[in-house]
């Protein structure tokens, strides 16, 4: 992983709960980064907030009312934001519909990154906001735990021949994230 400095960016990642999210996280404050998380548990966020230095901001991405509040808080916490790290998302059963009627995987995966990224890209487009919307491969993380047929690969021994680890996974979105923010700011 590269040591450049994050130093004065500031940082929003989704999904950051656990998995790749939370590592990378971790990994930008470790940089000198100011990062806030966001995830649907409260309980699990908490920890990964206090790691960072931030209070954590919890949404369920199942909810369009949640990723709109979301925006607003957002709005009122930060004055700049550099970088929005589009990360949050799993695998869901179709079956089942999200509070907003839509199929799961769409919605939690698509509809939502995308309504946050419209919100916070509009208020801040002239500041050269940098939002990225992250597929790092099959990550050995929690993942798959909302899906039975995907679940039952990620809590099997196969999980260890298919899957990378999650600062494997992170590593890339990290140095990724530096190098797109410094380019825009002429500091590459």
């Amino acid at each position: 992983m590269s040591d450049q400095t994050m130093a004065g960016r500031t940082v929003l990642v989704t999904g950051a709960s656990d998995g790749i999210g939370a590592e990378t996280a971790r990994a930008l404050a470790a940089r000198g980064a100011t990062v806030h998380v966001t995830g649907r548990s409260a309980d699990k966020l908490r920890p990964v907030a206090d790691a960072v230095g931030t209070e954590p901001l919890v949404a369920d991405f199942s909810r369009l009312d949640d990723v709109r509040r979301l925006a607003e808080q957002v709005r009122e916490r930060v004055d700049t934001l550099d970088v929005l790290l589009n990360n949050a998302g799993g695998t869901f059963a179709p079956s089942r519909k999200t509070h907003d009627g839509h199929e799961p995987n769409f919605q939690i995966n698509h509809l939502a990154p995308f309504l946050l990224t419209r919100g916070i890209a509009s208020r801040w487009s002239d500041d050269g906001v940098v939002s990225a919307a992250v597929h790092p491969g099959p990550v050995g993380s929690s993942f798959g735990r909302d899906s039975w047929l995907v679940g039952l690969l990620y809590r099997s021994p196969l999980k260890r021949l298919g899957t990378i680890t999650v600062p494997e996974g992170s590593e890339p979105l990290i140095d990724g994230l530096w190098e797109r923010s410094a380019a825009l700011t002429g500091l590459a």
